[in-house]
C-alpha cells in the first residue's frame, strides 16, 4: 500500500509517498533515509494515500 508520509526537515515541511506494508514501516522508512541529516526531523503525520486525497480536496 502507498503511504503519504509529512515530516519537517530542518524546518521545512515536507511529503514523502512511500510503499510500505503498514503505516509504521512507511514512517520507519522515511526516518531511516533522514538519520544521516544534521538538522531536525519530525514526523508529522502518516496515512494511506489514498485517504490522503481525499482529505487534500
Amino acid at each position: 500500500m502507498r503511504y503519504q508520509v509529512r515530516y519537517l526537515a530542518d524546518g521545512d515541511e515536507e511529503t514523502a509517498r512511500i510503499e510500505a506494508a503498514n503505516a509504521p514501516e512507511a514512517a520507519e522508512t522515511v526516518e531511516a533515509e533522514h538519520e544521516d541529516d544534521k538538522g531536525h526531523f519530525e514526523l508529522l503525520a502518516v496515512q494511506p494515500e489514498a485517504d490522503a486525497q481525499a482529505t487534500n480536496r
